[in-house]
């Protein structure tokens, strides 16, 4: 199946870099945080109801030690705490660019996933699996401050766990076609004492 696609934002706001245009950008930016919210949890519906199938060697196209097939390298930046003035601001500058920055890594991670997706496999109970998680509601140009500001560090620290958990997954389901189970820990014994020799 085609997995949900995370759009692009519009331009990054800088009020340091651009100072000129942070007002409108902002705006922009911040309208398009809820279609994102949106698409990264329905992802996450999708990535969490998949299956696959480790009896499909054709899959296996990655080494079991060399880490998965695509992951993400740009993640959010979480929320600045204990920062005032101008450190507080090229703060906000890079947690707002490195939110756009992840959204292209999570749309290859996701569609690399999807590749592996075998909707006839059996159902398979792993409580090594990670679970996508959700991403709160972002803030909104109508709340009160106070309900603003918790909004928005809930949001991106959840758009940070996120990031972090669907890279996980992504390891994980390389790791599970990869067959790097533990075979040694297999031992034969011999029991049978039957003397096929006396058969004639």
């Amino acid at each position: 199946m085609a997995v949900t696609t995370i759009s692009a934002f519009p331009a990054t706001p800088s009020r340091l870099g651009d100072p000129t245009n942070f007002y409108a950008e902002s705006l922009a930016f911040l309208e398009a945080q809820p279609t994102f919210v949106s698409q990264c949890n329905s992802l996450a519906g999708e990535l969490n109801g998949f299956k696959f199938n480790i009896n499909d060697w054709g899959l296996i196209t990655e080494s079991p030690s060399g880490g998965s097939g695509s992951n993400i390298t740009n993640f959010p930046d979480a929320s600045p705490t204990g920062l005032t003035g101008l450190e507080l601001i090229g703060a906000i500058d890079s947690l707002l660019g490195s939110l756009s920055d992840f959204v292209a890594d999570a749309n290859t991670v996701a569609a690399y996933i999807d590749t592996r997706d075998d909707p006839s496999a059996p159902v398979v109970s792993d409580p090594e699996r990670p679970t996508v998680p959700t991403i709160p509601a972002s803030p909104t140009r109508t709340d009160q401050q106070s309900t603003f500001n918790s909004k928005a560090v809930a949001f991106h620290n959840g758009a940070r766990t996120f990031a972090y958990t669907l890279n996980d997954f992504s390891n994980y389901v390389t790791d599970y076609l990869a067959g790097t189970e533990d075979w040694s820990t297999i031992t034969a014994a011999i029991t049978a004492t039957d003397d096929w020799g006396s058969i004639v």
